[in-house]
């Protein structure tokens, strides 16, 4: 299959197109994923550009973790949550793997996935994975501290009150505004340069 990857660590030049990167193999409890579009974070930027020892992230490496694609096979071991040709979210492991979402297949563990937003197009769906999950575990302790019940999406406890989001035209900061606004109901201030 064809992939975007590195054999060494350096700046963007260090990037190449191989034509014939082995094709990932499913293991127990995984699901094969065709890819119709990846989404890039400032860190792969800096894990690229950073030297890694390889016994942590082996080269060469395919770059990004974020994608949005399409469900080719599933191991039947693992729950009905998902099925073929569904579209999919998600995010590769990062360590310890040669393999990134800048490909044309990918394996990928069910916990990593999510259902695709239908009103979203792929490529706006494969830029959500990292900036939400950045979003919610950075406020998870707070929604938890103000006693909501999570599980029955109710956030009364956090409607009407005032939530200041730094740097508000940024990847997290954007997606930040509009779970706290449309999601826990609460006021948004925010700042941007």
């Amino acid at each position: 299959m064809r992939a975007i990857s590195y054999r060494t660590h350096g700046p963007a030049e260090v990037l190449e197109l191989i034509p014939n990167f082995p094709f990932p193999q499913p293991k127990n409890g995984q699901l094969l994923i065709k890819i119709e579009a990846v989404g890039l974070n400032p860190r792969d930027a800096k894990l690229r550009a950073n030297i890694i020892p390889t016994v942590i992230m082996p080269t060469p490496k395919i770059i990004a973790t974020d994608f949005c694609g399409r469900v080719i096979s599933i191991d039947k071991s693992i729950s009905n949550e998902f099925h073929v040709n569904e579209r999919v979210i998600g995010m590769m492991e990062l360590f310890f793997t040669q393999y990134g979402a800048a490909a044309e297949y990918v394996v990928v563990e069910e916990k990593l996935l999510a259902h695709a937003p239908e009103n979203l197009s792929s490529i706006q769906c494969a830029a959500i994975p990292l900036t939400s999950l950045t979003v919610y575990q950075a406020l998870k302790s707070y929604i938890k501290y103000m006693k909501c019940d999570i599980i029955n999406n109710n956030y009364e406890p956090l409607k009407g009150k005032r939530i200041l989001i730094q740097a508000g035209s940024g990847g997290v900061g954007s997606f930040a505004i509009q779970y706290c606004k449309h999601i826990l109901g609460m006021y948004v201030l925010t700042t941007c340069s």
